[in-house]
């Protein structure tokens, strides 16, 4: 494998054979260990880890704390305490995730990096989706081996082909596996908070685009309740009486689907009303996930919700509407210390002889938005190329699990010989 270097031309000859030297190394062991890592990743696909199944998730965290013993490290497991929020019935509800997992090395290091990734997967215990499986020589499938317990598997065994670098004491690190992210990390928030501090950079080993590109841009989002009231009735006695619940709830989702525009995303996720065919519902609730590219379309977002709920109530129907929720995720906009990762990537790749790293803009959101608003630039998606996450078809190009270790190690190697223009020197 060829290697250019193309961002050292003005480093001695001596320093850059070490260099070439050590990335050597990294890729003869990554190669070497290549099936070990299809097995590591087949025997957690096999585990499931839905974000509520809080014994599946005890059983993955296990997993990996065990993995992470062999690397010669302290593993720290943190329960979470409940998260109080609002059901999809409008219901006070509280709610239990699994452990996070946390890794420190080098505190005192000259360069800090936040590695990040998440454990619980979409697929809940009772899915029919569960086990992984070989679709043919360069595809697997299975629940979360994209998305992302591919990732864990490249985030480990990059710093695992790291460590075993004379470079490595330049940087210092810290690992944070959270469990809920699925589900908006809720739970895990003050714990991703606490590990952004002081780290120059973070990576966060989510599934790449199915082209191999990173993300650049994402959108933020947030989780609204709406609840209408209405009047109970005898439907064959006093029909006349009754105001349906389900009929103004109707009328609100609606208008709120026809805000829909490429900036903003309004996607009514539930609706939840009535019992017997024979009373008119007086209670119906509902819940809209909104999607938006900054923290101004936040602010029209919400001013748009708040027309149609005001409009609605003006009406003098005997039906009252009223929402809540928050923006949990906010928007994460590249700036220019997220330029300047990804162009050291690219030129990474590039001396892998990689096809051409791509950015682009994207309307999922990750913990990176979360880490980005901290102000710690990252790239967020270094996990494996696959497709089809959060689907019962989801799956892993194999070749893609050593590629982006070797792509992550390279870069590691290389910031530890030559810093960004944002992270202290080495030594």
């Amino acid at each position: 494998m060829r290697f250019c270097f193309s961002w050292l031309n003005k480093r001695n000859q001596q320093t850059m054979s070490t260099l070439k030297l050590e990335l050597q190394k990294a890729k003869t062991f990554l190669e070497e260990d290549q099936p070990n890592m299809v097995d590591l990743l087949t025997s957690w696909v096999n585990i499931n880890s839905g974000s509520t199944n809080l014994p599946g998730l005890d059983a993955m965290a296990n997993a990996i704390t065990e993995h992470i013993a062999t690397m010669r490290y302290t593993v720290e497991r943190i329960t979470p305490k409940p998260y109080a929020t609002v059901d999809e019935w409008g219901s006070k509800a509280s709610k239990k995730v699994g452990d996070i997992i946390r890794v420190t090395n080098r505190p005192e290091a000259p360069i800090q990096i936040l590695f990040n990734g998440h454990m619980d997967t979409v697929y809940s215990k009772d899915s029919n989706f569960q086990t992984f499986a070989v679709v043919d020589d360069n595809n697997i499938q299975g629940p979360g081996v994209t998305d992302m317990k591919g990732g864990l598997v490249v985030m480990l065994k990059s710093l695992e082909a790291f460590e075993k670098s004379t470079l490595a004491k330049n940087i210092g690190w810290e690992i944070l596996i959270t469990s809920d992210e699925e589900i908006g990390s809720h739970n895990s928030l003050p714990f991703i908070q606490k590990s952004a501090q002081g780290k120059d950079l973070a990576l966060i080993f989510e599934s790449s685009l199915p082209d191999g590109s990173l993300i650049r841009n994402r959108k933020g989002s947030g989780v609204f309740n709406i609840k209408v009231k209405g009047k109970s009735a005898h439907v064959g006695r006093d029909f006349k009486d009754g105001r349906n619940a389900i009929i103004g709830m109707s009328e609100i989702i609606s208008a709120i689907h026809h805000l829909n525009d490429s900036a903003i995303i309004y996607n009514v996720g539930n609706i939840r009303s009535g019992e017997a065919l024979n009373v008119i519902p007086d209670v119906a609730y509902s819940q809209v996930n909104i999607r938006t590219d900054s923290a101004d379309s936040e602010k029209i977002a919400l001013a748009k919700l708040e027309a149609i709920i005001d409009q609605f109530n003006q009406k003098k129907s005997g039906l009252k509407a009223k929402y809540s929720g928050e923006f949990t995720r906010p928007s994460k906009v590249a700036g220019h210390k997220e330029t300047e990762i990804f162009e050291r990537l690219k030129a990474c790749a590039q001396d892998l002889n990689m096809p051409e790293l791509q950015w682009r803009d994207t309307g999922g959101c990750s913990d990176g938005n979360i880490v980005s608003n901290l102000g710690v630039p990252n790239i967020d998606n270094l996990g494996v190329c696959g497709d089809n996450i959060h689907r019962p078809d989801e799956y892993c190009i194999v070749s893609s699990i050593l590629e982006r270790s070797l792509l992550t190690t390279t870069f590691l190697l290389n910031l530890a010989d030559s810093p960004l223009s944002f992270t202290s020197p080495p030594p």
